[in-house]
């Protein structure tokens, strides 16, 4: 954990990230990432500091730019740009100085929790949702780094999780801003249990991707009985998917196979796209036919569906002797001797 020398607020790091690509080809030509730092002030605030997003991006363009001039890559042939905004963030900027008033405001910011339950019960059919929403995926990766200290880069997880290849029992819940999709339990709060003395850092790893991977089995299984057509494959992407064990986890998990690109950042792509589409622009087609072919990596579960599912009901993946972890929905229950009285 890091903190700052005046008023010791907490502290983690977010990613900011700028690409480009090829019009023709759609290949990576260059990017460049800058880690912006998250606090967080108070119990559920989790603020950024705006300047810093800015000059992030600042920093992203120079470096990106320098980096094709080394492969000789002329900058004016940039036609355009897309834009993959950080979506729910809330930012007021003096209109006169153009100062921001405050830090901004993060998604997983619980603050205006109140206000939105109070609005939520006057929308007539409340209880309809459109998005199934993982709150925590990358962010226990870093949770694990940046506050724990057990890796020291995002990669190693992989490694750690690879030693051990179970979680021998401990169960990672990373309820950190409460419960999303499918409980909508914004009071929840994070759990780490089935603990030993055995249990060791590797064991906490691959807790952890499991608890990615669980979150992800859950939405799927309340879109597969809302809608009554059983999802037949996954399809991901991101920087989480170059992790294999994690790849292989949500493939046995989930009992389906999972699909990933050879390029994984293709929200960052399609950003792109649509920019190079745009009228006026016209440097991207995006005709069927001159779409370029994109490598798929595919991964089939490798366990039976009886112990996917015993896996997923709270037992240990892949040594089916270790005792039952705390089911989520007993923990829910559990909830308000966990929490702290008002």
């Amino acid at each position: 954990m890091e903190l700052t020398k005046s008023n010791k607020i907490p502290k983690t790091v977010h990613c900011r990230t700028l690409q480009v690509f090829n019009s023709k080809t759609a290949e990576l030509l260059s990017h460049h990432q800058v880690e912006i730092k998250q606090e967080f002030p108070r119990e559920g605030w989790v603020e950024q500091d705006p300047k810093e997003i800015l000059h992030s991006v600042y920093e992203c363009i120079e470096k990106t730019c320098e980096k094709l001039g080394q492969l000789n890559i002329d900058i004016s042939n940039i036609k355009a740009i897309g834009v993959s905004n950080q979506r729910e963030t809330t930012v007021v900027w003096d209109k006169l100085t153009g100062e921001p008033l405050y830090n901004a405001v993060v998604w997983l910011d619980l603050r205006t929790q109140s206000t939105v339950e109070s609005l939520s019960k006057r929308i007539p059919g409340n209880n309809n949702f459109v998005k199934g929403s993982v709150a925590i995926a990358g962010a226990v990766i870093r949770w694990l780094r940046d506050n724990l200290g057990i890796i020291k880069t995002s990669e190693e997880i992989e490694k750690l999780a690879k030693e051990v290849g179970t979680s021998y029992g401990c169960y990672f819940v990373p309820a950190f801003s409460g419960l999303y999709a499918p409980y909508w339990e914004p009071s929840a709060r994070g759990i780490i249990c089935g603990l030993t003395q055995f249990t060791n850092k590797c064991h906490i790893a691959f807790a952890a991707l499991e608890a990615v991977c669980f979150q992800t089995r859950e939405i799927l299984d309340a879109m597969n009985r809302d809608c009554g057509i059983p999802l037949s494959h996954l399809q991901v992407d991101g920087g989480m998917t170059n992790n294999k064990i994690l790849m292989q986890l949500q493939a046995d998990i989930l009992y389906i196979p999972v699909v990933k690109p050879s390029m994984p950042e293709t929200t960052a792509l399609g950003a792109a796209m649509a920019a190079g589409a745009a009228e006026g622009v016209g440097v991207w087609s995006l005709e069927p036919e001159d779409l370029s072919a994109v490598t798929m990596e595919r991964f089939e579960p490798q366990i039976n569906a009886e112990v996917s599912d015993f896996a997923f009901l709270g037992g240990c993946l892949h040594d089916l002797n270790q005792p039952k972890a705390v089911l989520i929905s007993e923990y829910i229950s559990l909830l308000p001797r966990l929490l702290p009285s008002p």
